[in-house]
């Protein structure tokens, strides 16, 4: 029972050793005398290492106070409080590592917040059993310093850099970034102690993703005889971050090639360059509006442009392109179309999605003025002005809810060739390609996407839109609007670099026709 009242009076936290008794007489009976020492007066609290908050912030989230008592539960209750401010801060290697009386009776708290030391890219690559094998553990991984990527490529889209305090919320962000750039399967970190006390290793493991494709083959027609066609893409050309594409269709009455190449990073300001060169034919297109066909109609088109962008906040890009090509339209009745168009672009773009493949949340906004002919000379003069706006909102667990509003407008002479068009399978579902044309446009999309397990998932969608010559025929009423609803279904196949592939039905409920669409990636 003595035992269990000194140990209660020590508990108590006032005292510095052990709590100690003895026993002695007194008037007849027996006296109980504790002998403690008491823990000194707090003279002044120094809070030592703080940084990423303010003195008096972190002062109030702690009891210890100057002029009163030490009391070391109180003290321990402060350091654990300290610890959860930095914590939910998102600076989960932030320690307390030392707490103290000094000279004076001057309390001491010494805060570690976590600086990195370094960074570090670990590669890993998985067996063919762990490929199959979905629940395979991330130290069964062979890793490698060395990958076909350049660190600097994935550490240059980071926010966080060397001399940082670790912050969970920051590196979340970054490690978005890194994702989004569409060359890895996975990509996550670790964390590894420092060299010196407070110090920290962050380390990066990825798992890279086929960036390459390549395709070839050969179609005859009796316009363009037989002919054949190659493709090759890289979307991180010798592991720096650049794409390159090249495309050619040779034989028969054919020579074409497409050419593009992008360079993200210029420069320390994040400035992007995107060349491309071209000569390309399209022929038996749906010409002229409501759908009238001119099956010997071919366009060749031959030029290039380029585009320089670069960020003026976290999420928002300015772009500015220039466009230089030849027109030439047949048959003799559509001369009238040949010229040569010059023109540049500005864009304002906003995405804040947290993955662009596939996005479950966030919002794309981009608008775009292009200018024609005017100054920069050419044979048509006109202006169009193009919105996008993309909204992604999760339901519920591998369920989202997808939203696309484009709005097009043009203003002068516009060429055939540069109409608005609609219909297909990346505007308007259950409808021709091209089916739709005009200086004015107008399509809305909305899709419910579902998540099955691994690499399946399917949508209901529903599309409504239409074109019109002049704002006179805009009424959007219900019966100004071709619109159509169906399913579809998605297919990511991560071994040939593409994805998903995606198959829709669709029906139209303007004119009771169905159709099946096949294209790659999310319509939006």
């Amino acid at each position: 029972k003595l035992e269990q009242d000194l140990q209660y009076i020590f508990n108590l936290g006032y005292f510095s050793e052990d709590v100690k008794a003895s026993l002695s007489e007194f008037e007849g009976g027996a006296k109980i005398t504790f002998r403690v020492r008491e823990n000194p007066v707090v003279s002044d609290v120094i809070l030592d290492g703080i940084t990423q908050f303010k003195l008096e912030d972190v002062d109030s989230v702690i009891k210890t106070k100057k002029n009163i008592i030490l009391n070391s539960n109180s003290l321990r209750e402060d350091v654990q409080a300290i610890e959860k401010k930095y914590h939910d801060a998102g600076f989960m290697a932030a320690r307390v590592t030392d707490a103290a009386i000094e000279q004076g009776n001057v309390l001491r708290i010494t805060v570690s917040e976590g600086t990195i030391q370094a960074i570090k890219i670990s590669f890993l690559s998985k067996s063919e059993s762990e490929e199959e094998d979905k629940e395979a553990k991330p130290e069964d991984q062979k890793a490698s310093e060395h990958g076909k990527t350049k660190p600097y490529v994935i550490t240059r889209e980071m926010k966080m850099k060397v001399g940082d305090v670790y912050n969970t919320n920051k590196i979340g962000k970054d490690l978005q970034k890194i994702y989004n750039l569409g060359f890895f399967d996975d990509v996550h970190t670790r964390v590894e102690a420092g060299e010196a006390p407070g110090k920290i290793i962050l380390v990066l493991e990825v798992v890279e993703a086929k960036t390459g494709s390549a395709g070839f083959g050969a179609g005859y027609s009796s316009n363009t005889g037989l002919t054949g066609f190659l493709t090759l893409s890289e979307r991180n050309l010798k592991g720096k971050g650049r794409r390159a594409d090249v495309k050619l269709e040779f034989g028969g009455k054919r020579n074409n090639f497409e050419l593009g190449y992008f360079e993200p990073w210029l420069d320390r300001k994040e400035t992007s360059l995107e060349v491309n060169v071209y000569n390309t034919s399209k022929e038996n297109l749906t010409y002229g509006l409501g759908g009238t066909v001119s099956p010997d109609y071919e366009e060749t088109r031959n030029g290039f442009n380029f585009t320089v962008g670069r960020p003026i906040s976290d999420r928002t890009r300015v772009f500015v392109g220039f466009k230089l090509e030849n027109i030439s339209v047949e048959p003799e009745q559509y001369s009238y179309l040949n010229g040569s168009s010059r023109s540049v672009t500005g864009t304002l773009r906003t995405d804040t999605r947290d993955f662009v493949f596939n996005p479950t949340k966030g919002r794309y906004d981009s608008a775009s003025l292009e200018l024609n002919g005017g100054l920069l000379g050419g044979d048509y003069d006109y202006k169009k002005f193009i919105l996008d706006l993309r909204r992604f909102h999760p339901l519920a667990k591998k369920q989202v809810l997808a939203a696309r509003f484009n709005l097009g407008l043009a203003k002068g002479t516009i060429p055939r060739f540069d109409y608005f068009d609609l219909g297909g399978v990346n505007s308007l579902r259950g409808y021709e390609e091209y089916q739709f044309a005009g200086t004015k446009m107008l399509v809305i999309n909305g899709e419910y996407r579902v998540q099955f397990s691994g690499n399946l998932s399917a949508v209901v969608f529903a599309d409504a839109g239409n074109c019109w010559m002049t704002k006179e025929e805009i009424t959007l009423s219900p019966g100004d609007l071709y619109k159509s609803v169906g399913v579809g279904l998605r297919l990511k196949i991560p071994q040939f670099g593409i994805g998903p592939v995606r198959l829709d039905y669709a029906i139209t409920t303007t004119l009771g026709e169905s159709k099946i669409h096949f294209g790659f990636g999310h319509m939006f």
